[in-house]
């Protein structure tokens, strides 16, 4: 009786019938078990001149390091350090670490494709097709965001996004690689989960709408982690004032993607929406709210404070 209650198991979980539990009320058992609070720690990061920049883990160690697009998609970056023993921000500038192959730097994202925990180079194209630089990592330790980039060649093909400037990279079932996200100009997003097995191989699974959109346009959603479960929520930041409204990603493994309403999770700090960065600067698994003071890139943070949810 044992074997075959065994085997009933086996087979079940061979054809992904077995899936995490759904979370209750609107915690992950892994994450918060509500909304963040925000620790102000001032600022971070005195600029470089350029106010286009975005923060993504080059270098695998579970920090996200500022990078800055210059002409064509070139990236310089400066590599998250922590903090020093006086609490103050550590940056380690790593010079140019992509010379750029885009036609502008608005067309590349950075995202993990693969499930290395490194962040790979993409180019979306105006028809929503992917190109792809796989992040091999660095073998110089003085400077690990000099990484050697391998060229996949093209991972998402035209018609899976309507056109390249609603595509998003974000994580929503939680398995560590990125996945493919269409987002309308209501704000509605087609999903397609990534279901890559090995590097170079891509496969992409359709999941349809999973967002029927919230009354933002596309330039106000944001896809972030706010409680640390590994699965990116769906973010609305006011344009005029940065202040956000937040839902809860509840979607299991196999891709059964529902959101829970937690209204306004950040009033906004004076800056607008488009300055407003999420990423996690300080190695939580949350990511932080970060505003962008002036055209020279400097960078206030709030920290991610979210309370951890008990263990049962």
């Amino acid at each position: 009786m044992g074997e075959a209650w065994v085997a009933g198991i086996q087979n079940a979980s061979r054809n992904g019938w077995i899936e995490d539990p759904v979370p209750l009320s609107g915690s992950s058992g892994k994450g918060c078990s509500s909304a963040p609070t925000w620790n102000p720690r001032n600022q971070i990061g005195s600029g470089t001149g350029s106010a286009n920049i975005a923060f993504a883990d080059i270098d695998g160690d579970g920090k996200d390091d500022y990078l800055i697009f210059g002409d064509g998609g070139s990236v310089t970056a400066y590599i998250n350090g922590g903090p020093d023993v006086g609490g103050n921000q550590i940056w380690y500038p790593q010079d140019q670490i992509a010379s750029g192959i885009a036609p502008s730097a608005s067309q590349v994202r950075f995202g993990d494709i693969w499930g290395s925990s490194r962040a790979d180079y993409l180019v979306v194209n105006d028809d929503g097709s992917v190109d792809c630089w796989t992040n091999a990592g660095s073998n110089d330790t003085a400077y690990p965001g000099r990484v050697t980039w391998i060229q996949q060649g093209q991972i998402a093909a035209s018609g899976m996004g309507q056109d390249g400037n609603g595509v998003v990279f974000a994580d929503l079932n939680g398995d560590g690689r990125d996945d493919y996200l269409w987002v309308s100009e209501t704000g509605a997003v087609t999903a397609y989960l990534n279901g890559a097995g090995e590097t170079g191989k891509s496969s992409w699974i359709p999941q349809g709408t999973v967002a029927t959109g919230v009354g933002a346009n596309r330039s106000e959603v944001v896809f972030a982690d706010l409680n640390g479960d590994g699965r990116a929520e769906y973010l609305w930041i006011d344009t005029d004032t940065g202040s956000v409204k937040a839902w809860l990603n509840t979607a299991s493994s196999g891709g059964n993607i529902t959101w829970i309403e937690w209204g306004e999770v950040a009033s906004g700090v004076g800056v607008g929406g488009n300055d407003i960065r999420f990423a996690d600067i300080t190695g939580s698994k949350r990511d932080d709210y970060i505003a962008i003071e002036n055209s020279n890139g400097a960078i206030d943070l709030w920290e991610n404070l979210c309370p951890v949810a008990s263990e049962g």
